[in-house]
């Protein structure tokens, strides 16, 4: 598993979930397989996405 592309694939899915509404059961499905795949790779002892490694500020930004 890829967490980088994990971490691009789940933000590009919340982003079209919390844009498109109602008919989103296809893709929230396959958002919470990515979720659920990725903390089983950190969990395991994986590396975290890079986006993940930066600093960022308090609302996110990174530094």
């Amino acid at each position: 598993m890829d967490p980088n592309a994990n971490l691009k694939e789940i933000l590009e899915l919340a982003k079209w979930i919390k844009e498109e509404g109602d008919s989103v059961q296809g893709y929230a499905r396959g958002l919470a397989e990515l979720i659920l795949a990725l903390n089983e790779w950190i969990t395991k002892g994986g590396f975290l996405p890079s986006r993940w490694q930066k600093p960022v500020d308090a609302i996110g930004k990174e530094l």
